[in-house]
Parts: structure tokens; sequence; C-alpha cells
């Protein structure tokens, strides 16, 4: 019984902290949400009582260059400027 009472505690220190919203900016891979639901996921199970807010922003076919999503500048003013982001992960 005292090998299962040490999953139960939480790590000392974790990056995210309350109150963090983090902006996930990228193409296709980050726009099928499957690392970034492993992430949003991990967080909210390990941290039920943290209050961190997840925006998945991916847009399939864009690049540095510019694409769907328009250029790069303006995808950042719109999406990860506008989300009021502490923390992006591109």
């Amino acid at each position: 019984m005292a090998a299962l009472s040490s999953f139960s505690a939480e790590p000392a220190q974790f990056y995210l902290k309350d109150g963090d919203r983090v902006v996930f900016y990228g193409d296709s891979i980050t726009d099928q949400r499957l690392y970034t639901t492993f992430v949003e996921t991990y967080a909210v199970t390990r941290f039920p009582k943290m209050k961190v807010q997840f925006v998945h922003s991916g847009v399939g076919g864009d690049r540095v260059g510019g694409g769907w999503g328009g250029p790069l500048g303006r995808r950042q003013v719109g999406v990860v400027r506008g989300h009021m982001k502490t923390v992006v992960k591109a």
C-alpha cells in the first residue's frame, strides 16, 4: 500500500504555473492535436487543481513563409498574441 501512495503525490516542480495559458502554434503536426493533447492530458490529470488553459492553433499546410493561415507575422499577431499566452510551443 505504501508503494501506491507515492503515485498520488504531485511532483515538487512543474514548468507550468497556475493561471498559465499555453498556445500550441504550428502546422499540420500541431493541427492533428496528438502530442498537444498528450501534454494537456498530462497536465490536467497530474495537477487537477492547477488552472491552466490550452489553445490548439495548428493549421494544416502552414509553413514559415505562409500558407493557409496567412503569413507568419499575421498568424503570430492573430493567434499567439491574441490569446494573451504565457507559454508558446511551436
